[in-house]
């Protein structure tokens, strides 16, 4: 009776090693599957950004450069940084110039597009000077339209 059992306990041995791999595997699978879903877990667009949002995907805009250094990195990680921006003026001062960026890949793709979109902060010297403020810097500025959004004016290249 030894002998035949010298020869069956390894197979038994390497199928419960088998059962205990596959399930493993299968438990793996599961957990990513669960822990992935994005309905349960991914963090909500904050509701101020959700007006923001609509609006660019409305005039398809992809590009801006805001005076709110928040508002530029939290709207463009809530899309999946389908949405690029770069940080121009300092708060309360007269000027539109680049600041306190994060990512020059963007200040760069930024500086090569025609026609960037601005989200300023509403009532800002920045909003109140913009076409002045604009044309100082160089920037495109000349057949924009202004829209208040929430607490912002978007300023937006319509074209002729």
């Amino acid at each position: 009776m030894i002998s035949w059992l010298r020869f069956v306990a390894p197979g038994i041995a390497a199928l419960g090693l088998l059962w205990m791999l596959a399930s493993s595997l299968y438990g793996g699978a599961q957990t990513l599957a669960y822990s992935g879903d994005t309905t349960r877990f991914a963090q909500p667009v904050v509701p101020v950004d959700r007006p923001i949002i609509a609006f660019f995907d409305a005039h398809q805009v992809t590009t801006y450069y805001t005076n709110d250094y928040w508002a530029c990195y939290r709207v463009a990680f809530e899309v999946n940084e389908r949405l690029h921006c770069a940080i121009r003026g300092e708060t309360g001062q007269p000027n539109l110039t680049l600041n306190a960026n994060r990512y020059q890949p963007w200040v760069d793709e930024l500086a090569r597009m025609r026609h960037p979109a601005y989200l300023l902060t509403l009532g800002s010297v920045q909003d109140r000077q913009f076409a002045q403020l604009a044309a100082a810097e160089g920037l495109p500025h000349e057949s924009y339209h202004r829209a208040v959004v929430g607490g912002y004016a978007v300023y937006y290249y319509a074209g002729t």
